[in-house]
């Protein structure tokens, strides 16, 4: 028998807990204890990865609506088909004010997949602009 399922239990509605090891979790079960029904429902993970970053603006409230945002820098992960994982970390700075995009994704060991510098009105045809 697997760990997941020697570790399968179910909690009822008033918090007593109780073992479920041929629950397959498509019918409701009752607890043991008050009689309260438990409605079919489980979760059971091999593995959990928590992906985090950041992401910075500066804005200036002169400018309308749209074009508040005057600075954009973003620091994390985002979904990749170039690595093993489908995880990429990016580097990502976008400075309206300064008219510079640049940008650097890499793989899980820290090789450059990618790295673009460049003036940002010349960033077109990327993103949200392609059908521009």
């Amino acid at each position: 028998m697997s760990d997941a399922a020697a570790s399968k239990s179910g909690t009822c509605p008033n918090g007593h807990q109780f073992p479920v090891p041929d629950w397959d979790g498509t019918q409701p079960m009752t607890c043991p204890t008050c009689g309260e029904t438990v409605s079919p429902f489980g979760v059971v993970f091999d593995a959990v990865q928590i992906r985090v970053g950041a992401r910075v603006t500066a804005k200036d409230d002169s400018y309308p609506s749209k074009s508040k945002v005057r600075i954009d820098q973003k620091f994390g992960f985002e979904p990749s088909q170039k690595t093993d994982t489908g995880w990429a970390p990016v580097r990502r700075t976008i400075d309206k004010n300064e008219d510079i995009y640049e940008e650097e994704v890499c793989d899980e060991a820290g090789n450059v997949i990618h790295r673009v510098k460049e003036p940002l009105s010349k960033h077109q045809g990327h993103g949200s602009a392609k059908d521009d």
